[in-house]
């Protein structure tokens, strides 16, 4: 009798120290672990049914082996040597923060709130110079990356009013399609530049890369040992930046698309915030007329058909961007963004 209660002993114990060692985590990360239980919201609602509609595929079988990437890292703004050095830009006599997400027309909205902070200084890179990744080796790039306006937000960031509703600051952000946003990514880093330092050396292999992608953000969501690559920050879900995972409903989110809808919605914003009418036609001159260098338009399509045909490889981009599609509000079965 005494032995088998202390088994029961035993498993209590266990079972208690593993609950509060998770709650202590979620307590380390300031994570709320309300956020990641699956509320019925409509937008929960078409994930679910996307997921039953995957289910539903001739000669598909979901596998409960593989599960969804349920939660963050826990990354906030003082992170972002994790993420994006170029995070975040704060346009002070606006009341404008803008976040950015990659591979979400980051280095279009990065060229874009320079010019609006400094129309005079950026110019002439604003009308005649290229976008490349990251507006390396521009005063823009420069400037996001470790200069004015990098420390302007770092500075505003520190004072705990800065997402107060009082501050009248809007802060923003541009969402995109997962899947849409995995091709981008995979084009640019993975086809664009083959590099075997890159992609876990899985090259243009769609099928060889996406598996590994699941299991490496999966380990690095659980914060367990693993070997970082250069650029992977690309394929990082989108729930992982602008500290969504505790500050989703202070954001204006837009869904990013190729079309007038969303060219007068980001010109909206700007609008909100007093920008000259005279700069505002520059932006969306710009937003209609100029491509950034790296730009995945003209080959998207075959990669994202490619895709959409292999369930396997489409569970896996399911359950890598789960919170994407939860969060977000997208469907499994978009169309293709770009």
């Amino acid at each position: 009798m005494r032995r088998r209660s202390a088994k029961v002993g035993y498993v209590v114990a266990f079972v208690t120290g593993c609950f509060l060692f998770n709650v202590a985590r979620i307590v380390i990360l300031n994570v709320d672990p309300a956020i990641y239980k699956q509320p019925a919201t409509d937008e929960w609602l078409k994930v679910r049914d996307s997921l039953l509609r995957l289910k539903q595929d001739q000669d598909f079988e979901l596998h409960d082996d593989i599960l969804p990437i349920n939660r963050t890292p826990g990354y906030s703004w003082i992170d972002e040597k994790y993420l994006s050095l170029q995070n975040n830009v704060y346009l002070e006599q606006f009341g404008l923060h803008y976040c950015k997400i990659d591979k979400n027309m980051g280095s279009t909205m990065q060229a874009i709130m320079c010019y609006l902070d400094n129309p005079q200084e950026m110019e002439e890179f604003f009308f005649d110079k290229a976008w490349g990744p990251g507006l390396g080796r521009t005063n823009c790039g420069r400037s996001t990356s470790f200069g004015e306006l990098r420390n302007r937000f770092l500075r505003a960031a520190e004072n705990w009013e800065f997402f107060s509703p009082d501050s009248e600051i809007l802060h923003f952000a541009i969402t995109r399609d997962p899947i849409s946003r995995f091709i981008s990514a995979f084009l640019n880093v993975c086809r664009q530049k083959p590099d075997p330092n890159l992609c876990f050396n899985c090259g243009r292999d769609m099928e060889c890369f996406i598996p590994k992608l699941y299991y490496h953000l999966r380990s690095h969501a659980e914060h367990m040992p693993l070997d970082r690559w250069n650029r992977e920050w690309h394929f990082y879900p989108q729930s992982w930046y602008c500290d969504f995972d505790r500050r989703i409903a202070d954001y204006k989110l837009m869904r990013y698309a190729r079309n007038e809808r969303f060219f007068n919605e980001l010109l909206n914003v700007f609008r909100s915030g007093g920008v000259n009418q005279t700069y505002l036609s520059d932006v969306e001159n710009a937003l209609k007329r100029k491509q950034v260098k790296h730009a995945t338009y003209n080959i998207a399509p075959m990669y994202h058909k490619q895709l959409r045909a292999s369930n396997f490889l489409l569970e896996f981009i399911y359950k890598t961007y789960y919170l994407d599609f939860l969060w977000f509000g997208y469907d499994l079965h978009g169309e293709l963004d770009d």
